[in-house]
């Protein structure tokens, strides 16, 4: 009976194994995504809804809240080895953003070549306000404003649009989806990428120089599907559009260090990749971003100056600015 009574006074209490198999289990979490990123990373539709709900910067944050845990449970072999594993992935982090700043060749562009400046923004269907719109393309000081799950196109708001830009063409593809540029428009076309994508397209043209071939792109995101026949869709228009100079931006619901843009990186360079690498690139969810869900590439023809986020509690993605040059 003694022995019984020691063996049950031994057992830890119940919250105290509740603490540790939360733990246990975010360190399986990571450990899943981790190996993930090293084989098939997101190749199959159902696997890769653990590799994009656990991206590094996710990854780092589980293993230090085990490692917290079991810490304060004073298991500190576990807690030592969780923290380390916190660290890998942060190193992971640093070392991956210099591997994917791929280069691409390159046409040289004058350096006293004007400036365009780009904003990209899915403003959640305006939800906090139209104004905020207004706002941010003002301080920005676009030339050229794209805009994924704007609100649905009809006459009231074809009508906003035009009012409130009036030093800007508008052009609406439907779907939410919305071009502003202070140049020219033409050539406009909306069409389907895969089951999932859609990409507007339209020439912007200056004027004695070439248009800019632009697209805007818009993936929707489900849990289980893939973005494979969408990106795919996308590679295929590229290629059709090989050699002209080109911008493709958009909301892509897809990180960038996804195995499906892995063709277009040998046709176009991801702007924050080129010219920021070392930068943390996230723009989703807007109050802590953990996924670059919203990008901007470009072609050989075009040069990224810059690159920046906006800070925004107005939608749930924040924006990107970018300053680029036209060859």
């Amino acid at each position: 009976m003694n022995g019984l009574h020691v063996r049950h006074f031994d057992r830890p209490p119940r919250a105290t194994r509740q603490w540790s198999a939360a733990a246990t289990m975010m360190i399986a979490l990571v450990l899943a995504a981790l190996l993930l990123r090293l084989t098939i990373r997101d190749r199959l539709p159902g696997l890769a809804t653990v590799y994009y709900a656990v991206p590094l910067p996710v990854a780092a944050a589980l293993a230090a809240a085990a490692s917290a845990i079991w810490f304060a449970l004073r298991r500190r072999w576990l807690g030592g080895g969780a923290l380390g594993l916190a660290l890998i992935c942060l190193a992971w982090m640093d070392m991956d953003a210099s591997l994917r700043c791929i280069i691409i060749k390159r046409i040289p562009i004058a350096e006293d070549q004007p400036p365009l400046r780009v904003l990209l923004w899915n403003v959640s269907s305006g939800a906090f306000g139209l104004e905020h719109i207004e706002t941010m393309v003002r301080e920005s000081r676009a030339d050229i404003a794209a805009f994924v799950e704007a609100r649905q196109p009809g006459e009231w708001m074809e009508n906003w649009w035009r009012k409130t830009f009036p030093a800007h063409r508008y052009h609406g593809f439907g779907n939410g989806m919305v071009v502003l540029s202070r140049f020219p428009i033409s050539d406009a076309r909306f069409e389907p990428l895969g089951d999932l994508g859609r990409c507007g397209s339209l020439r912007v043209d200056f004027g004695g120089r070439e248009p800019l071939t632009l697209a805007l792109i818009d993936i929707q995101h489900y849990v289980f599907s893939s973005r494979a026949s969408a990106l795919q869709g996308l590679d295929d228009w590229v290629t059709a559009h090989r050699g002209e100079p080109m911008l493709v931006l958009g909301d892509f619901n897809t990180p960038p260090d996804s195995v499906h843009f892995e063709p277009l990186r040998g046709k176009l360079a991801n702007a924050w990749e080129r010219a920021a690498p070392r930068r943390y690139s996230p723009t989703w969810p807007s109050i802590l971003p953990v996924l670059a869900l919203d990008q901007i590439w470009v072609s050989s023809r075009v040069e990224v100056r810059t690159i920046e986020k906006r800070a925004t509690i107005v939608s749930d993605h924040l924006p990107l600015v970018a300053e680029i040059a036209v060859e």
